[in-house]
């Protein structure tokens, strides 16, 4: 769809991957200056950490959009969570649990339809009351006809 409405695809998926490289490359270089040393699996299990942040700023993994606030407020309320948990001597797995609850949570609450799919949970059977909310949401599946040709017997 992109390509079809003029926008060079090709050359924006080349510039993301470069800017991406470069920012990874000066994260490695803050690293080496912090803890004087390389290590090939430093930032391994930090990904749960990254997503949590984002989520929490308040951006859709359902895709939409997110905002550079957002994700920084995000990050700041994430890193304060988690020095609470570090100060309180709580055990590293459980941590990893709060972490991944706050993603299901806030996930959760970020769906516009986290209402229906909750009322669609509790119905015994689970289907009667949703499918009717649904279709009467959906508009008619009937195509209209224009009849350009007159009418022909």
């Amino acid at each position: 769809a992109a390509r079809l409405s003029g926008i060079a695809a090709g050359r924006v998926k080349i510039a993301t991957y470069a800017v991406s490289g470069l920012l990874a490359g000066i994260a490695a270089v803050l690293y080496v200056a912090q803890y004087r040393q390389g290590k090939p699996d430093a930032g391994a299990g930090l990904e749960l950490d990254a997503i949590a942040a984002v989520v929490i700023g308040g951006t859709s993994l359902m895709g939409g959009r997110g905002s550079l606030t957002g994700t920084f407020c995000g990050v700041l309320i994430f890193g304060l969570l988690s020095n609470i948990l570090q100060l309180h001597n709580i055990n590293s797995n459980l941590q990893l649990v709060l972490k991944g609850m706050i993603i299901i949570g806030t996930v959760l609450v970020q769906e516009r339809n986290a209402g229906d799919l909750l009322a669609y949970l509790r119905l015994p059977g689970g289907q009667s009351a949703h499918k009717e909310t649904a279709a009467a949401k959906r508009p008619s599946q009937e195509t209209p006809s224009l009849n350009l040709g007159g009418n022909k017997k």
